[in-house]
């Protein structure tokens, strides 16, 4: 197995390489939502909008992967624990993303 590297001298790189066009489409995703959560943050009167909405997208991510890789049902306390901290939930309206990703990822 090969890390960090093309396997096959791909031009377009294997698919965890930055040049990947999948990681590509991930990276524009990221930015566009981390700029919509600035935004928001900012127009809330945050005192640090782009380092919250940063911090909020890493959450994003771990939330995402806890929800691929473990049991959903068993990481809901932990990742209400986690967005109790981030204060995202009021942020959000009362109803969280990640919350609803894991119920997705429950029910499916």
């Amino acid at each position: 197995m090969q890390l960090g590297g093309s396997a096959g001298g791909d031009e377009q790189g294997a698919p965890g390489e930055a040049t990947h066009p999948v990681r590509q489409v991930i990276n524009d995703h990221r930015h566009w939502f981390t700029g919509v959560l600035r935004d928001l943050l900012a127009e809330s009167g945050h005192p640090d909008p782009d380092g919250t909405a940063h911090l909020l997208v890493i959450l994003r991510d771990g939330l995402v992967i806890t929800a691929d890789l473990d049991d959903p049902a068993t990481r809901r306390p932990y990742v209400r624990k986690s967005l109790g901290y981030a204060d995202a939930v009021e942020l959000l309206g009362g109803r969280s993303p990640a919350i609803e990703l894991l119920d997705w990822r429950r029910a499916g």
